[in-house]
């Protein structure tokens, strides 16, 4: 689970809006900055999960907004291509595999992880049932139209379901992570109401 302060998060959506227009190479631009990361071309790092999440800056988004991720391992030719540390463990680079054609992010600069987690709750692999689907197609799209609405704190971005994008837009769906259910092509987006502009 990821908090997100709400300046960090328009951080976060330009950043993944930039992506999602070709503004990014492997090499740059990563979050939390260039040196947060130790980037290893052509090598794995054991034990990770894979998440519905098919392009490379969402997925070092995703992890480095979650609570206990500190590795990202992007596999070109795996389906999806983001595997990312869902289980609690300290990193270390001799654990690195090689395996040709992935790259392995192992984030670095933990103090400013820490600083930057306020507002948003991530969840992978789970929804809330009752929202509704919307018109937008990128994670930065689908969370800053929910932030525009009055009565939206959730957002699911589900990568299998044309759009992708599922808001809230009751005050009868109850933003808790009891209220959770499990999907594997889901990620669940859950903002805390201080920071709702």
């Amino acid at each position: 689970m990821i908090n997100i302060d709400y300046l960090q998060c328009n951080k976060m959506l330009a950043a993944i809006t930039l992506m999602s227009i070709g503004v990014f190479s492997a090499s740059a631009d990563l979050p939390g900055g260039d040196f947060s990361w130790k980037v290893t071309e052509g090598h794995s790092y054991p034990g990770l999960s894979g998440v519905w999440i098919y392009d490379r800056y969402s997925c070092l988004v995703t992890c480095y907004y979650m609570k206990d991720c500190y590795v990202v391992d992007y596999d070109i030719f795996s389906n999806p291509p983001c595997w990312i540390q869902t289980n609690k463990f300290t990193p270390n680079k001799s654990y690195l595999v090689s395996v040709p054609d992935v790259t392995d992010y192992i984030l670095l600069n933990v103090g400013d992880k820490i600083k930057d987690n306020n507002c948003w709750v991530i969840t992978p692999k789970m929804h809330i049932p009752g929202l509704k689907q919307v018109e937008y197609n990128t994670v930065a799209s689908c969370t800053d139209y929910c932030l525009k609405l009055k009565d939206c704190f959730v957002v699911d971005f589900d990568t299998m379901s044309k759009p992708k994008c599922w808001v809230q837009t009751s005050s009868k769906i109850i933003p808790d992570v009891k209220n959770l259910k499990s999907m594997d092509s889901a990620t669940n987006f859950m903002l805390n109401p201080k920071c709702k502009a």
